[in-house]
């Protein structure tokens, strides 16, 4: 099995491998740390269980302990039916400014995710920030004339909500 299921717009990213003394000497401690994101809840209860089997198989054929330490919570962002009028009213607001509102569909992470899982009933949308490219590397960089656009953009659709 493969934890990854890029069918299921599901990824593994194993960003962290730390430990040992020396390039020849066997590590008497390492860590892997790793994150996954998804597009569907359900896949969170899969790529679980499969962590752990690959704990469980690999801790029984060696003298090593694995243990699992940490599981943090990164649900998707999924978009309802009761969604939609909120999702229209940001288009518009959008329209009205002249900006080109661009949707993408991506993995949990952002606090806007949380928030939708906890409470579905809360309109809530991820994206209000900057423009810029290389998000989440030392790359990462913003246009800054964006950085106003953006407060404008969330400032008219709160008028447009209120209104």
């Amino acid at each position: 099995d493969s934890i990854p299921d890029y069918k299921a717009e599901t990824t593994f990213i194993p960003g962290l491998i730390s430990g040992g003394e020396a390039v020849n000497v066997l590590a008497p401690k390492t860590q892997l740390t790793f994150e996954y994101r998804y597009k569907k809840v359900l896949e969170d209860n899969r790529i679980q269980e499969q962590v752990h089997n690959l704990v469980k198989k690999y801790s029984l054929n060696t003298k090593y302990k694995l243990t699992l330490d940490e599981h943090r919570f990164y649900p998707p962002f999924e978009l309802t039916e009761l969604d939609k009028s909120f999702v229209d009213l940001c288009f518009n607001v959008a329209k009205e400014m002249n900006i080109d509102l661009v949707t993408e569909s991506r993995g949990g992470g952002s606090e806007a995710c949380i928030i939708k899982y906890f409470n579905p009933l809360v309109k809530v949308l991820d994206g209000f920030g900057v423009r810029g490219a290389g998000q989440h590397t030392l790359n990462e960089w913003v246009y800054k004339e964006s950085i106003l656009q953006s407060i404008d953009y969330l400032k008219n659709i709160t008028l447009a909500i209120l209104a």
